[in-house]
């Protein structure tokens, strides 16, 4: 998602990772709402925002700065005390500055510095060389460690396919078909003729509480991407070719994303949980890692 006015408009899209904001903002408070603009079930790993912004702050937003202080002293809204307060959140050449430190990387850590200007204390982002005490890390290996995850969790995909394809991983029961197949005639005895650990009186996607399949999810983000009856996501490693009624996984991954979204109290929707983890293969990959660790499936 690029626009110069991203961070003064909503963005829903479910799709979207990146957002990238051309120019220098008014003051930090717009600075913050971009940040806003990437919303919390977008967060995931790879979600970044970029600014892209000249090194230099042009004459006029300068300008406007001074009159727009001018402006409040003489309304006795602002004194000359509040000078500094005043421009490191209130005009564009504090957030210019802001950028500047964040690019160079030479004062501190980023987010730090702006929570402090309007004087809140953040702990530590955990990311930046500053918070890790670290050095700074070159391109190419933070290239390399990235490339290291990708293939670890390829391989926690294939491992954890392969295993749903022979038991169920909520149960540890090779019986199990991880949901039930309502058909007529099957209702009697359902649990004992196909093997369920889905409760039934739950929503039959999500598993949370009773309510209909419309307001639970749609699905749409999954067209085409994923298999409509297992969930399985295509072209992954482990994955295999089938048609709808020959799931190699049946309904086990289905339950073992209930069961995740349950069990450690996911926040957000079930939808946003879903399109998080079906934003593409990678995403798909590093979910099932986490179920690959969680599960004991090692």
């Amino acid at each position: 998602m690029i626009s110069t006015s991203i961070a003064l408009v909503g963005n829903e899209n479910p799709m979207c990772r990146y957002i990238a904001c051309a120019g220098v903002f008014y003051d930090s408070m717009q600075l913050v709402q971009a940040f806003g603009r990437l919303r919390t079930y977008m967060r995931i790993s790879t979600g970044m925002i970029y600014f892209a912004a000249h090194e230099k702050l042009s004459a006029a937003r300068i300008l406007e700065d001074e009159h727009r202080l001018t402006r409040l002293v003489n309304e006795k809204l602002v004194s000359y005390a509040d000078v500094l307060n005043f421009k490191a959140t209130m005009t564009s050449g504090g957030v210019h500055q802001w950028h500047m430190n964040a690019y160079h990387g030479q004062v501190g850590c980023a987010l730090k510095i702006l929570s402090s200007s309007f004087g809140k204390i953040r702990t530590n982002c955990g990311a930046c060389p500053f918070c890790r005490n670290i050095p700074i890390t070159t391109t190419q290996s933070e290239a390399a460690t990235r490339i290291a995850n990708e293939r670890r969790n390829e391989q926690s995909t294939e491992r954890v396919l392969a295993r749903l394809a022979l038991t169920c991983l909520v149960c540890k029961k090779d019986c199990c078909r991880g949901l039930p197949i309502l058909k007529t005639g099957q209702i009697n005895n359902l649990l004992e003729n196909v093997g369920c650990c889905f409760p039934m009186a739950y929503c039959y996607q999500c598993g949370v509480s009773r309510h209909k399949r419309a307001e639970c999810c749609d699905k749409s983000y999954m067209y085409r991407t994923a298999c409509c009856e297992c969930w399985v996501f295509k072209n992954v490693p482990g994955y295999v070719r089938h048609e709808k009624t020959e799931c190699q996984v049946k309904g086990r991954l289905r339950r073992l994303l209930s069961d995740y979204y349950i069990r450690f109290k996911v926040v957000g929707s079930f939808k946003d949980y879903l399109e998080g983890i079906y934003t593409s293969s990678s995403t798909f990959c590093e979910f099932i890692y986490s179920i690959d660790v969680k599960y004991n499936n090692k």
